[in-house]
């Protein structure tokens, strides 16, 4: 599953940026997995335990700001759209996201 990711990825950068290499895919598919799991993690963080958490990564904007942001402070300069949809593919495909939430 994590090699779907992969492929998933190093296609939809190669068509956005015209890059093909796993290193980059693989490095950026890290930073996404940090962010996401912090956020998670700040979003349930204070929730009740009965009430059931809402996290929606293709609707939190604030989400795909920051990590663009962290993109654009490693070299990679994104539109919004694509890190949203990078964010929502990792989210979906990670088996270590999976096995956090």
């Amino acid at each position: 599953q994590s090699l779907n990711l992969i492929t998933k990825l190093s296609t939809e950068l190669n068509s956005q940026i015209g890059l093909n290499d796993k290193t980059l895919t693989e490095f950026i598919i890290s930073l996404a997995e940090k962010k996401l799991k912090s956020t998670y993690k700040k979003k349930t963080k204070n929730a009740p335990p009965t009430i059931p958490i809402g996290f929606d990564v293709n609707a939190d904007v604030e989400l795909a700001q920051d990590f663009r942001s962290t993109l654009k402070s490693n070299g990679a300069e994104l539109p919004l759209g694509f890190v949203s949809r990078l964010l929502t593919t990792v989210w979906e495909m990670s088996p270590r996201i999976k096995r956090f939430q």
